[in-house]
């Protein structure tokens, strides 16, 4: 029932024989600390009179100036015999006292039985007594060669099990001396127990701190390809918990007859055909009838999708946060019912409870089929439609002698639905920010996300038509406007201008009249009238005087405001006479001369303004305009929204869900061996070709099980400084719920991976630093970081069984494929309904 590839799984070659994954529910386990009980009993370490040789006192000095390299030159010289001969590196096992030669070929091991454990020390119990010298060479041995990574693996190898045996042997004899029976459960855990590197040496500082931080440039320059968030602490590979993984497979099992889709009846010696004709255009009807079928064919698989596609889209309408996104500390205590949910879509928790996840299940599916019938009914309502504007022609010809009925019936998809537990995992953490793909230059090079939602009138300011502003430098003046909201023809401002007339007379009285257009009314009035011997001039407009100075010859109003400007006034009448003397200033010579025609000229200019309703109409106008280009932009905007939501549906594929899935497993890779370079990539001694890791990811963990949650960024999370986005935000505005779209907006990836149960100590190990321990599992050192989940991990039972089937059942999809029964039997119409 397992995908046997898993690499072939992640990039779409998953075959459809075996059963396929719907989604993972993820149970982490409760943490309980590293008492000093499991520490004595689930590990051993480095004894205290070894921590005070000469070479171990230097090689904690070393690790505390961060100098690996000096440290791996240490632990060579002493290897080559050319320092520390006083405790001497232990080549082969001749070098072995009595003790440890006698402990090194001891035909026991964990196999061995507690009571011929305890019979052999009661014959040989003087075989612990191994000298000082002979411990410290051996333990100092072995840490040079855990230094010196695969060099002479086997030799250490041996050495580790020379350790495990004295390990026992010790453990077995104080259990004799304190009276303490000893359990096969005890002698297990003995036999199991690993060496605890001491962590004042273990794991080696950093080779990139010696005198370089310049190394993994991969990391430091795909900075500039991240999408919508800064790359500090977005690259990290961590163990995260020892978790039970809930499997829900499904298969399908075949096919079976749904519901009666029709019957005809074909009466004795009848030939009946019928025929229905789809009317084309002359140059397409070659090509029509040569495509036919495989239009009808990528119709049918639009229509009839697979059982996962629709709990996909179940899946992920449900949006309930969970804990899992804000998990960040390292291994430590969470709840005793602390869950993760998992999937590429699932956001919603199951119910606590080892059971309940089941249940959970089973809810999703009926919503599944659901929504399969909702869309299959409409799909079998078009497919009739479409059968009959296609050119088919049907004959029956019913030679028998009785009639003949035919059933069509629908026919359904029916898969089996198996719920299984793996055995617990530890689960790798690995996060990674979703950078520029090819799936996403595609979608550039195709234009389609360059494009914004238009503002709205109010988001430029624009709360009403009086704010509408006439003035060039205002954020809001009307052809700023116009242009924004594609506004091609706007009338023009009204504009306040002036009207001016001349006219010569020597009559005593004149007068001129001005027509003032609709819209507009007075602001002011300037009258300038010259006249060499006239003493004085009175103007009126309307009846109100207009006060004149006179300077020479000069009689002048200046700029006058009269008292009806502002009245709404058609026409304008403006006066002229002139002024005669008072009596007292009277005289003859005057008098003379007024009797005379005495001419004078007169210059009358008037200023009109707009009237406020007047500009306020034509704020309005505007305004109305603009509303008119913003629905036109909006009506463009959702265009587009549509015609990339048809790219989207074109390019969900499984195909292209392929590629995304080996995009993950590359970045998983990718940033697992940019953590071992981040630790080794300066030990020239250490392979730093990535191949050779490549290799071991895909040995090491189990890729068929891939667990990862897809993070988008909201605007206000997204730094104001951040790296530009590539993928246009519009995409959050579609409606759908794609695979593809999820992960175009993503920006940060987070994958859960489980190691495979062999290779559990040996990644751990790796993941603290940095190096592939080719070595045993049960030999593997663990370094002091990795203390409690190992202890966990140790703890954990072992059942008889990798994985355990706790439930299964059936479920049923509709079609929209039909089949004519070979039974015409009208007494058996109903069969269908009752298991057929």
């Amino acid at each position: 029932m397992r995908n046997e590839s898993e690499i072939d799984v992640l990039i779409g070659k998953g075959t459809k024989s075996t059963y396929q994954n719907l989604f993972p529910y993820l149970n982490v386990g409760s943490f309980i600390e590293v008492s000093d009980f499991f520490r004595a009993n689930n590990f051993f370490e480095v004894p205290s009179s070894v921590t005070t040789t000469d070479y171990y006192i230097e090689l904690e000095e070393l690790d505390k100036n961060l100098n690996r390299e000096k440290m791996e030159s240490l632990s060579a010289n002493y290897i080559n015999g050319t320092k520390f001969q006083k405790h001497s590196f232990l080549r082969y096992s001749v070098q072995f006292n009595d003790s440890l030669q006698f402990i090194f070929n001891a035909p026991f091991n964990e196999n061995t039985s507690a009571r011929d454990l305890i019979k052999f020390l009661e014959k040989n119990g003087e075989v612990l007594n191994v000298s000082e010298n002979q411990t410290k060479s051996l333990w100092l041995s072995v840490f040079s060669l855990i230094i010196q990574i695969d060099y002479e693996l086997s030799w250490l190898e041996e050495l580790f099990k020379l350790l495990k045996k004295i390990n026992v042997l010790k453990h077995v004899n104080n259990s004799i001396n304190h009276g303490i029976e000893i359990t096969e459960e005890f002698l297990s855990i003995w036999w199991q127990a690993s060496l605890l590197l001491p962590k004042s040496i273990f794991p080696l500082p950093d080779s990139r701190l010696i005198d370089q931080v310049e190394v993994v440039e991969d990391i430091d320059n795909t900075a500039e390809n991240v999408k919508g968030e800064n790359t500090e602490n977005l690259y990290d590979a961590r163990y995260y918990a020892l978790g039970t993984l809930h499997l829900i497979e499904y298969k399908l099992v075949g096919y079976k007859l749904g519901e009666l889709q029709k019957v005809e009846t074909v009466l004795k010696g009848e030939t009946r055909e019928s025929c229905s004709r789809e009317l084309v255009q002359d140059q397409q009807q070659a090509n029509s009838k040569n495509s036919n079928n495989e239009i009808n064919d990528t119709q049918q698989q639009l229509i009839d999708k697979d059982l996962n596609t629709y709990v996909q889209q179940i899946l992920a309408d449900r949006s309930v946060t969970t804990d899992f996104k804000d998990y960040k500390a390292d291994y430590a205590g969470t709840s005793p019912n602390a869950t993760t949910t998992g999937g590429w879509t699932i956001d919603e928790k199951p119910a606590r409870g080892d059971e309940r996840h089941v249940e959970f299940v089973k809810k999703v599916l009926e919503q599944t089929q659901s929504k399969a019938s909702a869309a299959v009914q409409k799909a079998r309502q078009t497919r009739l439609t479409i059968e009959k504007e296609l050119t088919i022609t049907n004959r029956f010809a019913n030679e028998s002698d009785r009639n003949t009925n035919g059933f069509y019936y629908w026919l359904n998809k029916e898969y089996e639905v198996v719920a299984s537990d793996l055995r617990k995992r530890l689960l790798i953490e690995i996060i990674f920010p979703i950078q520029n793909t090819e799936l996403e230059r595609m979608l550039e090079m195709q234009r389609l996300h360059d494009f914004s939602a238009p503002e709205t009138l109010k988001q430029v300011g624009l709360n009403s038509y009086a704010d509408i502003s006439t003035v060039t430098a205002d954020p809001l003046y009307y052809l700023t406007l116009a242009e924004q909201f594609s506004v091609e023809e706007v009338a023009v401002p009204p504009q306040s201008y002036s009207v001016a007339k001349s006219f010569k007379s020597d009559q005593v009285a004149s007068s001129c009249s001005f027509s003032v257009e609709p819209g507009y009314q007075l602001n002011a009035i300037c009258v300038v009238i010259n006249c060499s011997t006239a003493p004085l001039f009175e103007v009126t407009l309307g009846g109100e005087s207009v006060p004149m100075t006179k300077d020479g010859h000069v009689f002048t109003s200046g700029s006058f405001v009269p008292s009806i400007s502002g009245a709404q006034l058609t026409e304008l009448s403006v006066s002229v006479l002139k002024k005669l003397p008072s009596s007292e200033e009277q005289d003859i010579s005057y008098l003379a001369n007024i009797q005379q025609d005495i001419s004078y000229l007169a210059n009358i200019q008037i200023d009109l303004v707009a009237k406020e309703d007047y500009l306020n109409q034509w704020k309005y106008e505007v305004y109305k305009a603009l509303g008119r280009g913003y629905d036109k932009q909006l009506a463009e905007y959702h265009e587009k929204l549509k015609q990339l939501e048809r790219w989207l549906e074109d390019h969900d594929t499984p195909v292209t869900r392929g590629l995304i899935n080996n995009y993950i497993a590359k970045q998983s890779m990718r940033v697992l061996y940019d953590k071992a370079m981040r630790r080794c990539a300066g030990d020239q001694s250490y392979p730093n070709d990535e191949l050779p890791f490549t290799q071991y990811f895909e040995n090491a963990l189990e890729w068929d099980h891939l667990y990862c949650k897809l993070f988008e960024l909201s605007p206000d999370e997204q730094d104001g400084d951040s790296l530009g986005i590539t993928t246009s935000p519009v995409l959050s505005k579609l409606d759908n719920t794609l695979y593809l779209k999820r992960f175009l907006l993503a920006t940060k990836a987070k994958v859960l991976l489980p190691v495979k149960e062999n290779q559990v100590l040996r990644f751990l190990y790796f993941l603290d630093t940095g190096q592939i321990w080719h070595g045993a599992e049960h030999l593997t050192p663990v370094n002091e970081q990795a203390l409690a989940i190992v202890n966990d991990y140790k703890k954990l039972p072992y059942p008889d069984r990798d994985k355990e089937e706790k439930n299964s059942w059936t479920i049923t999809l509709p079609t929209a494929m039909s089949v004519l029964s070979d039974d015409d039997n009208l007494k058996n119409i109903g069969r269908h309904l009752y298991g057929r």
